[in-house]
């Protein structure tokens, strides 16, 4: 395709659009000069074609980019970019700064983390480095592919391949994908953006943390999470907000680390902090997050938990509900094996009256009567202080096996106990 323009001084240039699919503009009166104006391998969007140069120009320290559409249906650009760093390795790039991928070092065949370009029969690479520029280019080693597809190097966007990535592709009715970089969705830096926490495993690649909600639905059905999520409630400082526990991630980026020593410290540190939004305390110590949580994964297994600021109404609205379903079962589970134990406690010490008077199986009901109200009721006492101790949440308030034994046979007296959290929860209504 060829398009003429002539201007009022008389010079006229053309825009050609060349067999090789790049499109160039140069001087109409002279066509065999190689002094092209302008042309459109120099300017890639998200794909390079065949012949193309992707590099750095060492004198204007600038690289050509691949920059990804921000959706499938949105060819606007993204934040993510594939480009030619100054040591002439490529690298796949987040908001133009974090390198989340590479393809390594050349060693003179191809780079050192992607030994498929070697491989690859249908593919003819080059890396070219002088004192001007580095570059990369490919051919193809068989030009009649040509006639029946479109082999292009190619930065997907979050639909096709589930990942901002790079994408050997030919594409004749359907892309087939020779090879693609990187292989896991959650290696792509800050996917699921703000407040998001990437699954390789589940059912969306991409969800909100709990609180929390999708800023635009309408991008992420197109899986398009540039928006992150936001909360569903502000918080208020003050000892008004609480923690939620998410489990088994892979921590946030950016995090701060403390001083403090203990779990009960490192979250007195957060709480204390009205800027702190998240705390985790592992093996390593206490860390703390300030402003957006990027970069969270769910873990199969081996991963940390992680504390998430959330308002108090958010844990009444969602994990309460929860919670008092759990508290009123554990009650009631706990009433009846308490009931279980004061029979079984009742019926042992009638025996050992028996055992001790040497009273006949006849003299039985009438130790019955004679276990007067009184005595009962101080029996029960005693035997409902045990096991309201056997019950508490904290495992050092429980008394041992043998402490209980001493209890019974009145060789250890029994104080009163704390009454048991999930008790205090049922009556108030509150989280133990």
């Amino acid at each position: 395709m060829v398009t003429n323009s002539t201007s009022k001084a008389g010079n006229s240039s053309e825009l050609v659009l060349g067999d090789d699919g790049n499109l160039v503009l140069r001087d109409g009166s002279d066509p065999l000069s190689h002094n092209l104006l302008w042309q459109s391998f120099d300017h890639p969007t998200d794909t390079i074609l065949p012949g193309a140069k992707t590099g750095y120009d060492k004198r204007r320290k600038v690289s050509t980019k691949l920059t990804s559409w921000r959706n499938s249906e949105d060819p606007t650009s993204s934040i993510y970019t594939l480009e030619v760093t100054p040591d002439g390795h490529f690298g796949v790039h987040w908001n133009g700064s974090q390198e989340y991928w590479t393809t390594g070092t050349w060693n003179g065949r191809t780079f050192g983390q992607t030994p498929e370009m070697r491989s690859n029969s249908l593919f003819n690479f080059k890396r070219v480095s002088n004192e001007n520029e580095t570059y990369v280019t490919y051919s193809l080693n068989n030009r009649a592919v040509l006639s029946r597809a479109s082999e292009q190097v190619h930065l997907e966007n979050s639909g096709d391949a589930e990942s901002k990535g790079v994408c050997m592709a030919c594409m004749d009715k359907d892309w087939n994908v020779i090879w693609s970089q990187p292989l896991g969705k959650c290696v792509v830096y800050g996917l699921c953006r703000a407040f998001g926490i990437c699954s390789e495993n589940g059912a969306y690649v991409c969800q909100c943390l709990q609180g929390f909600q999708t800023k635009s639905p309408k991008d992420w059905d197109l899986l398009d999470y540039s928006g992150g999520c936001v909360r569903e409630t502000s918080l208020q400082c003050g000892g008004k907000d609480w923690f939620l526990k998410v489990p088994n991630v892979r921590l946030p980026v950016n995090s701060k680390a403390s001083k403090v020593q203990t779990d009960e410290n490192c979250k007195l540190a957060c709480s204390n902090d009205c800027f702190c939004g998240a705390y985790a305390y592992t093996s390593a110590g206490c860390f703390t997050w300030h402003g957006n949580l990027l970069n969270i994964q769910q873990l199969d297994s081996g991963g940390d938990d992680l504390y998430l600021r959330s308002a108090a109404s958010e844990v009444s609205n969602s994990s309460r509900k929860v919670s008092v379903e759990s508290v009123i079962v554990g009650v009631v589970s706990r009433i009846i094996a308490l009931a279980v134990f004061l029979v079984l406690v009742i019926v042992r010490r009638l025996r050992g009256i028996k055992v001790r008077t040497s009273r006949t199986e006849e003299d039985y009901p009438r130790l019955i009567h004679q276990f007067t109200f009184l005595t009962a009721f101080k029996y029960f006492l005693k035997d409902m202080r045990v096991a309201c101790w056997c019950i508490q949440v904290e495992e050092v308030q429980r008394p041992s096996m043998g402490q209980i034994v001493q209890i019974l046979e009145g060789l250890l007296e029994v104080n009163s106990p704390p009454i048991p959290k999930y008790l205090l929860a049922l009556l108030e209504n509150e989280e133990p």
